[in-house]
């Protein structure tokens, strides 16, 4: 197997290296999903990419952020010089950075991120045959699930073993989006998982989960197919990244060494992260992986704080902090933490230390004190001059230009062949659009017959299955389109292809995917049979797809999809202009929704009480479990129910009213038959980022 490391600065790349890693993953600036971490420029990462060749070594690149429209002449170029460069692979999430590489720059290897949401054998078969070399496995995988998909397609798996864990499936989730702006799709989460909430008078980090560690899963791992083992994190600091390496090394180097296990462990416990579990590996709800009452916050436990003046605290503390440590004060509700720079270290007597901080910092008592990290009194003296580690600066500017020069000439191009044509959507905007409604119950139809709608939209389930009973009188005769979940578990797949195969027995021909893998399983069960054309299956793409651009949804179009969703969280320009360029594509958008703000495998006692959950900033949700998932849901909706002539200007041909998850509100009258216009009084909504901008 390789071991893969990350490396968000030049320290932690040598550090990564000489740990004993195989490959090294780093960020290119402006378009990866941890905009936070320094990242590298394109001159950087050649030079990179010629030290890691000249040591035997690879070095992977990730541009796995969403791109907006305006940026797509920005990552064209990038994509050019990357491969000039000849990177070992190019991380991405993005349809419409698949598009573009691989109809221009088929020498760069693509892996599929672990942010499409790849968590079957159906989706491994997907991107197997979207030409991906690799596909990054979805965290909350078993070991079971994990064979499976391995051993589906002649492609590589990789799965993180090591690191930060995200609550929802990444790819999935909008918390830090639907409430700031910041998309965690573009790499700027804000991490509202880790804050303390409120929930039923029990106060908690329900959603904060622990650090992965799977040193003792690694022999189980390579029996499992896995090609690459992937350590987390390009934003943490050299000395966690060099043990880390070390531990796993020693492990896969000495398989079934016990002796070597136990080094390992001792390794990244003093690695300064958080209290450690083994995720999913062993378990589809793993019971250590959360505790809602214990702070898990990054670093080694000191003290507490006794008291404070100016700029020195004096701390009780368990044990002493090393010199030139960087320091995090962390307030005894958990709301607030605030790091520094320890600057010095005075024995006070009795377990006492004072502790003398770089800057200003407000640490009430009680307040509770982590080392985060140990900084070096210098710069790492391996690390050659900027000239000499480029190999000559000079030569990379040329590079630079000659990839600028074909850029431009692959942007023409693409205008010329509908990618990035001029404003051809206005056609869309004057014509009459069509509503879909999106309803979790069938038998929840005739409650909106005063909305003149195309359609209805409604999930497969086993109970809408029985409510059919082999007919469709139920839906009155309404268009009905079946929707399958974003997520379909390993032993959930047979269910649904049947589901399918019975629906199309009935005279169903409307499918709508909502990630790679549930694609995958509907081609699967058709292949051959012909998609799309007059009186055969047709396929939408749910919101889930997260297509934010012109080439994605081209791209999503190329793969079948011939009625895609817009991505939800797209502000109204970067929605106007991409609907422009690809005019030729039916899209749709989603106007009113409870968008789940996490979808989740997980499933401990905490999440079954039924009040609302209140954050620090006063907002509400509610959580809810459907098919062994979990879901929490916003008590505001996402509404442009009263923003019609908005919603034309961008040019979408079919409007989605998502009532599937709509909570349970006295707020509707039994038997109440509302309309647009009542739905948008009765119902007031947030515009998401429609008018404010997407981060």
């Amino acid at each position: 197997m390789e071991l893969l490391a990350p490396a968000g600065t030049h320290e932690t790349f040598w550090a990564a290296l000489d740990s004993g890693a195989d490959a090294v993953y780093v960020g290119l600036r402006g378009v990866n999903a941890r905009a936070l971490a320094r990242n590298f420029s394109i001159e950087e990462i050649a030079g990179l990419t010629e030290i890691a060749h000249s040591a035997d070594k690879r070095l992977f690149v990730a541009m796995n952020s969403l791109v907006k429209e305006d940026e797509i002449p920005r990552a064209v170029e990038a994509l050019s010089a990357l491969q000039l460069i000849g990177v070992d692979a190019l991380i991405i999430q993005d349809l419409g950075l698949w598009r573009i590489a691989r109809a221009h720059f088929p020498a760069l290897p693509l892996h599929a991120s672990t942010l499409m949401a790849i968590h079957n054998s159906a989706g491994v078969k997907m991107a197997s045959l979207m030409g991906f070399r690799r596909v990054v496995l979805a965290r909350e995988m078993t070991l079971d699930e994990i064979r499976a998909a391995s051993s589906a397609a002649p492609i590589d798996t990789e799965v993180f073993v090591h690191g930060a864990m995200c609550f929802s499936y990444s790819g999935l989730c909008l918390f830090s989006s639907y409430f700031g702006g910041k998309s965690g799709l573009r790499g700027r989460c804000v991490q509202p998982c880790r804050r303390r909430y409120l929930w039923e008078e029990k106060n908690g980090a329900f959603f904060s989960m622990g650090d992965l560690c799977g040193l003792d899963a690694v022999e189980d791992l390579r029996l499992a197919g896995v090609r690459t083992l992937k350590i987390e994190g390009r934003l943490r600091p050299p000395r966690y990244v060099a043990s880390v390496v070390k531990a796993y090394r020693m492990v896969m180097d000495r398989p079934g060494d016990k002796a070597a296990l136990s080094s390992a462990m001792d390794l990244v416990k003093d690695a300064l992260g958080r209290p450690y579990t083994r995720g999913y590996f062993y378990g589809p709800s793993p019971g250590d992986a959360i505790h809602p009452q214990r702070m898990a916050n990054t670093g080694k436990y000191i003290g507490r704080v006794l008291e404070q003046k100016g700029e020195t605290l004096l701390v009780e503390a368990k044990m002493r902090p090393e010199g030139s440590s960087r320091l995090r004060i962390v307030h005894r509700g958990g709301e607030e933490q605030k790091s520094f720079l320890c600057i010095g270290v005075e024995d006070a007597g009795d377990g006492r230390f004072l502790l003398k901080a770089d800057a200003a910092i407000n640490a009430p008592r009680g307040a509770f004190v982590f080392q985060a990290d140990v900084t070096r009194a210098a710069a790492d003296p391996r690390i050659p001059p900027a000239r000499r580690l480029t190999g000559g600066m000079k030569r990379f500017g040329a590079l630079i230009r000659k990839a600028r020069l074909e850029a431009q000439g692959i942007l023409m191009a693409m205008r010329e062949a509908n990618g990035l044509a001029g404003d051809k959507g206005s056609k869309n905007k004057k014509q009459s659009h069509r509503i879909w409604i999106r309803l979790s119950d069938p038998r929840h139809l005739p409650f909106l017959k005063r909305i003149d709608i195309t359609g209805v939209n409604l999930p497969v389930t086993r109970q809408n299955l029985r409510l059919l009973r082999g007919k469709k009188t139920i839906l009155s005769g309404a268009e009905c389109l079946w929707s399958l979940p974003s997520i379909i578990n390993e032993s959930e797949i047979a269910f649904y292809k049947e589901a399918v195969k019975r629906l199309m027995g009935l005279g169903f021909k409307r499918f709508e995917v909502g990630s790679l893998g549930t694609l995958g399983i509907l081609l699967d069960v058709y292949r051959g049979r012909g998609l799309g054309g007059k009186g055969r299956v047709t396929i939408s793409g749910s919101y889930t797809l997260n297509l934010l651009n012109s080439q994605a949804l081209l791209g999503a179009k190329g793969l079948g999809i011939e009625a895609p969703q817009f991505s939800i969280e797209t502000d109204k320009e970067n929605a106007r202009l991409a609907l422009a360029h690809a005019y030729s594509v039916r899209t749709a958008f989603t106007i009113f929704s409870y968008p789940p703000v996490f979808t989740s495998r997980m499933d401990l006692k905490a999440f079954r009480q039924r009040g609302a959950l209140t954050s620090p900033k006063g907002e509400h949700f509610y959580w809810r479990s459907e098919g062994g998932m979990g879901f929490l849901v916003p008590d505001r909706p996402f509404s442009l129910l009263n923003r019609q002539d908005d919603l034309k200007e961008t040019g979408f041909s079919a409007w989605v009213i998502d009532l599937s998850h709509w909570l349970k509100s006295r707020r509707m009258p039994r038997g109440m038959a509302p309309d647009i216009k009542t739905l948008s009084r009765m119902l007031h909504g947030k515009a998401f980022n429609f008018f404010d901008g997407l981060g």
